[in-house]
């Protein structure tokens, strides 16, 4: 797994964000453009934190578990009240559980992530074990 950084972290964010949001590699957020609104995006750096921190002390439980766990540890002093509600065209999802959805994509990031578009967030020491 790549260290958590600032930089993983913001890399993980804009993964789950553009997944999320069915984002084409480089659109959405990126190094040079950066999630547009403020509170998402201290929302999906908080879980983004959260979810590393998990992954990392939890290797072995199941996504399901880690997403809750995730949840449980985020920084509340991060996020805005009802941070766990995003915004689609259609109405309302919770970000914990679309981001269930794309465990297997964050999984194949961090084990490799120079294969997606989000790589570019990261310095080479990163990705180093």
């Amino acid at each position: 797994m790549i260290q958590i950084t600032d930089h993983s972290i913001e890399a993980v964010a804009a993964l789950l964000y553009n997944l999320i949001y069915d984002q084409d590699g480089g659109e959405g957020w990126t190094p040079e453009e950066p999630c547009y609104d403020p509170s998402y995006r201290a929302t999906f750096l908080a879980f983004a934190e959260a979810l590393l921190g998990t992954m990392r002390d939890h290797p072995g439980d199941p996504d399901a578990m880690l997403i809750q766990q995730a949840r449980e540890r985020i920084d509340r002093g991060k996020v805005s009240f009802g941070w766990e509600t995003i915004a689609f065209d259609e109405g309302y999802s919770s970000l914990p559980k679309e981001a269930e959805k794309h465990m297997t994509a964050i999984w194949d990031f961090l084990a490799n992530p120079l294969a997606a578009p989000e790589g570019a967030f990261l310095d080479l020491q990163e990705l180093e074990p």
